[in-house]
């Protein structure tokens, strides 16, 4: 079997979204948890919603860390590795941040909607997380009590160190993001010496403001995780550019020397079954966006997921397992973030969607192959430091070189 390339998926529960862990449910979890593994699937991502987990900066909600223990027991049951996100101030379209963590003022850039309690706020906005000595000592007290109790839990496959925070704030320099990342890397390795940390970065964090130094990360974390979405990006040739996520997968390892995960594999369906796909427009900054047919989102997910595996990828989590609840789709954020409500491989009524029976597929292919076969695919040679000298020029350039075959 070829088990070096690692299938996941990220979750919430699909009768429950986002509001999952304040309206827990165990058997819901332990149900879908089965199903997820009879997808073939080994890994389960999810976020520890920072408000919810931690609703006063010197206080952690210890029901929400006993329902985080009641996950990983669920996990462990049915055969599945659990990637809990920590400080995950960003989901669905938005961000969601506690009170506390907020101050009066205008974002430092373009960001999502921030939520508060599920609410929007405006004239707000997020702390300096990467210096605020507060914030820093908020953020390494979660870290302390949540990996310190369950560092040993057999179902831990890793720890996320947050989830593109440049969504929310950037920061004065990338040398500062670097020293807050090595500052959690290094409180974590305190507790769990040998943890698998993960670190994951939106697209724009190659090619914009947000840009960082991956091969500078890459030595904190064990694993940078890339989200990618060709939507998003004015680079891409259209929202199925299965091509640019493969590049964005290949200029990430060449400036970094480190093969990283894709993240967030997959698009948002149109919400009944055998529509064609179609563009809608947002009232967000991101303008127009594509809803694809399921078949369209199957044949992305299907050729994404091969092409990474032969170009020697470490392994890849799809973007959800359920479509949101009908009932939260007038609520934030999903009243706005219409592309989120439908990215799941499972309906909010609980049927497959065909991308289901791709993941299946390509499991039962990883399966069968006792060793990888050597990666191929086209390459890029690139200096670090010409290219972080203009990253969005550069980011441009070198997907015409790797659309002409690479160098």
């Amino acid at each position: 079997m070829a088990a070096d390339f690692i299938l996941g998926i990220s979750y919430w529960p699909r009768r429950k979204g986002l509001a999952w862990w304040r309206a827990f449910d165990a058997g819901e979890v332990r149900e879908e948890f089965a199903h997820i593994r009879s997808l073939g699937l080994s890994l389960v991502r999810f976020g520890l919603l920072w408000h919810e987990f931690q609703p006063e900066a010197d206080r952690l909600n210890h029901r929400m860390l006993d329902r985080l223990g009641v996950v990983l027991d669920v996990a462990e049951d049915t055969d599945l590795r659990a990637l809990p996100v920590l400080f995950t101030g960003y989901a669905a379209g938005a961000l969601w941040y506690p009170d506390w963590a907020l101050e009066e003022g205008t974002p430092t850039h373009a960001s999502p909607r921030l939520l508060v309690n599920g609410r929007e706020v405006r004239g707000y906005r997020v702390k300096d997380f990467y210096e605020d000595k507060g914030m820093l000592e908020a953020q390494q007290r979660f870290l302390r009590e949540t990996v310190g109790y369950y560092a040993g839990h057999p179902a831990i496959w890793g720890w996320g160190l947050s989830d593109d925070p440049e969504r929310a704030r950037l920061a004065r320099a990338a040398g500062a993001a670097e020293e807050w990342l090595g500052t959690l890397a290094a409180c974590a390795r305190e507790l769990a010496p040998d943890a698998r940390l993960a670190f994951g970065l939106g697209q724009d964090s190659l090619a914009g403001k947000a840009a960082l130094r991956l091969d500078h990360l890459t030595e904190l974390c064990n694993l940078i995780a890339l989200h990618v979405h060709p939507g998003w990006s004015a680079v891409a040739e259209d929202p199925l550019d299965a091509d640019f996520v493969l590049y964005a997968l290949t200029l990430a390892r060449a400036l970094s020397g480190q093969a990283p995960f894709l993240g967030s594999l997959g698009i948002g369906t149109v919400p009944k079954p055998g529509d064609p796909g179609t563009f809608l427009s947002s009232r967000t900054t991101h303008g127009r966006f594509y809803l694809a047919s399921e078949t369209e989102q199957a044949e992305y997910i299907e050729k994404v997921l091969a092409e990474s595996w032969r170009a020697g990828m470490p392994g890849a989590w799809v973007m959800t397992y359920a479509d949101a609840p009908e009932a939260q789709w007038e609520e934030p954020p999903f009243d706005e973030a219409v592309w989120e409500r439908t990215a799941g491989v499972v309906r909010r009524d609980g049927t497959e969607k065909p991308a289901a029976e791709t993941l299946r597929r390509f499991a039962r292919r990883l399966q069968r192959e006792e060793t990888r076969p050597p990666a191929s695919g086209r390459k890029l040679e690139v200096d670090p430091d010409e290219y972080y000298r203009d990253p969005a020029a550069q980011f441009a350039r070198l997907y015409q070189v790797y659309r002409e075959g690479g160098h």
